[in-house]
């Protein structure tokens, strides 16, 4: 019917196909289609046959784009530096699965840990990864996990 629609090329990691934008959403959706922009796309997925290439030949992919909007990266962690970690010790177990999580992520921060108002440095260092503060959390709990900062 002569109306404008979009049809590009695009890809990923694990290959390429074409998406295609057509007339109803091509005015607000065509503009954001820049080569090498990252986008994010929602739409419908058509896998055809190609009669006549053979057994061995890929189908035709093509993606129906109903949604786009270009991927905006997150902002790089600001976290300041994790110096040392100060753990409230409860339990036996808590002492077995920090030594497990100690196995699994060590680093460069101090850990100390705290008893009946008493502190004990230990020997090994621990990661200051967010991941490594939300494993301590899961194991002395949100009260039990302070962190010393640079």
């Amino acid at each position: 019917n002569g109306a404008q629609m979009l049809i590009a090329q695009i890809e990923d990691t694990t290959g390429s196909c074409e998406a295609i934008v057509f007339a109803k959403l091509y005015p607000t959706l065509s503009p954001i289609f820049v080569a090498d922009e990252i986008l994010v796309l929602r739409g419908r997925v058509r896998v055809r046959e190609r009669p006549g290439d053979g057994e061995d030949a890929a189908p035709s992919i093509s993606l129906s784009v109903d949604e786009a909007v270009v991927f905006n990266a997150p902002a790089v962690d600001s976290t300041p530096a994790v110096r040392g970690w100060l753990l409230d010790l409860r339990t036996r177990e808590q002492v077995d699965r920090l030594t497990a999580l100690l196995e699994r992520c060590p680093g460069e921060a101090r850990v100390v840990l705290r008893s009946n108002n008493r502190e004990r440095e230990l020997s090994r260092r621990l990661g200051g990864e967010r991941r490594v503060r939300a494993e301590l959390v899961a194991i002395f709990g949100d009260e039990g996990v302070h962190l010393q900062t640079e």
